[in-house]
């Protein structure tokens, strides 16, 4: 007894077939042309240089050149309007960072975030640390969370900028240690820092980078940081989430994302590119300077990481009655 095939499961088949050796070979060709990495900050920030290394070492094994493109403003936000609306191929890319996550809370903006990118892979991150002026009576956050309960009010905390990065963590601190001080923003990380270092603010979360300077030349004192693990670097300086404020976590982190729609073959090229890339040493060296390491999460993973991100951010600028001035 002998079975046929329907014409219509049959057309199906070679159908799929078709396009699944279609899609192989668009990765396999891919890329077609230089390809756009849009950096949504000025040039010698952290963005642009973690940037422009990946860049550069993303051309050397492409074969194609990846040009660095700078389009600052609104945190990010001009940047993302941009590559949303770009042809989903792959050649535009963009280097995101916490902000990206966090602009949903804090701007109206044009883009779904969710929906309007795809998430290739994320690339490091960094820690924040907080610290005090060593003239502040507190040597622990348990420590320094009494002191503020007992003179509420009266402790000063320097977060560098209204809706930055290290706002939202200073903010998120605040709330989680239910704790009642007065956050003066700097405008940036560096003024922030000379005001606690002079004493004139008691204590700030900054990146790592921007404290480990005072803190080697004793006119900082860390009390804890901000990820989720103890740092290689700082072994006996415990996490913040476990030396009183349970379930803290702020990261300053970078990934790569694209218009929404990219092929996955194309995608999964990029991500294993990339990872390639995080492991060589002058990436790594870049990161460090950054106060950061590598961090290896493909496309899946990094979606659910700003899924994640995004929540977080939405409820510390809720919690904290954040808003753009």
């Amino acid at each position: 007894m002998s079975t046929r095939v329907p014409s219509r499961l049959l057309a199906a088949g070679v159908l799929a077939m078709s396009l699944a050796l279609g899609q192989a070979a668009l990765a396999q060709d891919f890329p077609t042309r230089p390809i756009r990495m849009v950096v949504g900050f000025p040039p010698g920030g952290g963005n642009d240089l973690i940037g422009r290394i990946v860049a550069t070492k993303l051309s050397e094994r492409l074969g194609k050149q990846v040009l660095v493109d700078n389009r600052a403003g609104a945190s990010g936000v001009v940047a993302s309007e941009i590559v949303a609306a770009s042809p989903p191929d792959g050649h535009t890319i963009m280097v995101v960072s916490v902000a990206h996550t966090a602009n949903p809370s804090l701007y109206k903006l044009k883009y779904d975030t969710e929906t309007a990118f795809t998430p290739i892979a994320m690339l490091g991150a960094g820690s924040t640390v907080l610290t005090v002026n060593p003239g502040v009576p507190a040597t622990s956050v348990q420590e320094l969370i009494d002191l503020a309960r007992n003179s509420p009010g009266k402790l000063n905390l320097a977060p560098a900028g209204v809706g930055t990065y290290q706002h939202m963590a200073s903010s998120m601190f605040v709330t989680m240690a239910r704790i009642d001080v007065v956050q003066v923003p700097f405008k940036g990380g560096g003024p922030a820092i000379i005001d606690v270092v002079g004493g004139h603010t008691q204590l700030s979360i900054i990146t790592l980078a921007n404290a480990t300077g005072h803190l080697k030349s004793g006119k900082l004192r860390a009390l804890a940081i901000g990820s989720a693990k103890r740092l290689a670097s700082y072994p006996d300086l415990p996490t913040i989430a476990e030396a009183g404020v349970p379930g803290y976590e702020a990261d300053n982190w970078w990934g790569v994302v694209g218009p929404a729609g990219i092929p996955k073959p194309i995608v999964e090229k990029l991500a294993a590119e990339i990872a390639v890339v995080q492991a060589m040493s002058e990436v790594e060296e870049t990161l460090a300077k950054e106060g950061a390491e590598p961090v290896e999460r493909g496309a899946a993973e990094f979606a659910g990481y700003l899924s994640r991100e995004m929540a977080k951010w939405s409820k510390v600028v809720k919690d904290g009655n954040i808003k753009l001035q």
